[in-house]
């Protein structure tokens, strides 16, 4: 399972979608956790690479991916991936 979380400078949200995604109920050897970070608030960068280090170290498959480009918005980032 490819567990996808399109983001855009949310701040206020973004560790606690990665938290309630990468504490999915289903094994982890089968769960992919791919944060979609377009961000241009360095704060946000910040947060998401803080959060998928921390779930890393405790076991989970989570990686963060950043696009150069803004194209096709949160869609363009899910189809980039």
């Amino acid at each position: 399972v490819v567990v996808q979380l399109p983001m855009f400078n949310e701040r206020e949200v973004c560790g606690d979608i990665i938290d309630k995604a990468c504490e999915l109920d289903w094994p982890r050897s089968r769960v992919l956790v791919q944060v979609l970070d377009d961000s241009t608030c360095l704060e946000t960068r910040r947060i998401v690479d803080d959060k998928v280090f921390e779930w890393r170290e405790r076991g989970a498959n989570v990686v963060a991916r950043r696009r150069k480009n803004r194209d096709g918005y949160k869609a363009g980032a899910m189809v980039d991936a």
